[in-house]
């Protein structure tokens, strides 16, 4: 069977656990990973064991910039997921914060980033946000594709997805395929060869946000 290495939220393990995923959990000990992959009856790689053989990944979706970058410093998985994700060109989904790392760096931190993806993580000016609280975005939001993707399969252009979140990537290139609205438009999905992202937390994101890691499953 093949293998999908993934990062599990806390309570989103009933998303997967009537589906045939063989999953593999890599945990920065940033998210909320919490038992989500015992549920799920998957085996989790902490920091400190890299050199599994991963055939797909999904960075964290909660955490700040530094300590996840740290974090993946420390335990060796970023040597790891280097070889992985630019050597092998295994597929790789970061999620929120997990997008994030991908870029040259953050506005919210002072590491820089795995270098994935060309541009940086920008925070949101609060001074063209009319409702309030004004940050951090979070919530039900649309997302304007820009292409279509096998990891769009299925899903319908006016569906909102889950947001939480105070900065955002910009990339300085064409990779962003969806943008989203909030004072300003934003990148809230990206694909670059065997890199993807999503801004918007697809573990929390119902029916579709589950049709997005099934697709990516299936890459």
């Amino acid at each position: 069977n093949r293998v999908v290495a993934i990062f599990l939220l806390l309570g989103t393990a009933n998303l997967f656990s009537q589906h045939t995923f063989s999953i593999v959990a890599v945990d920065t000990l940033t998210g909320e990973i919490g038992s989500a992959g015992a549920t799920c009856g998957d085996s989790i790689i902490w920091p400190g064991t890299p050199g599994a053989y991963i055939i797909s990944d999904i960075l964290p979706g909660v955490g700040a910039f530094d300590a996840t970058m740290q974090q993946l410093i420390d335990s060796g998985l970023k040597e790891e997921l280097n070889k992985l994700v630019l050597d092998k060109k295994v597929p790789i989904l970061g999620i929120c914060v997990g997008l994030q790392v991908m870029g040259f760096g953050s506005e919210e931190g002072k590491l820089p980033g795995l270098g994935w993806i060309p541009g940086k993580v920008k925070k949101f000016d609060e001074s063209k946000i009319e409702i309030k609280p004004k940050l951090p975005h979070m919530g039900w939001n649309e997302i304007s594709w820009q292409c279509s993707h096998k990891i769009l399969e299925g899903i319908s252009k006016n569906t909102d997805f889950y947001f939480v979140h105070s900065y955002f990537v910009k990339p300085s290139d064409t990779s962003s395929v969806g943008s989203t609205e909030y004072g300003v438009a934003f990148c809230s999905a990206l694909e670059s060869n065997n890199v993807y992202g999503t801004q918007f937390h697809p573990e929390k994101s119902s029916k579709a946000g589950r049709k997005i890691l099934e697709n990516f499953s299936n890459l």
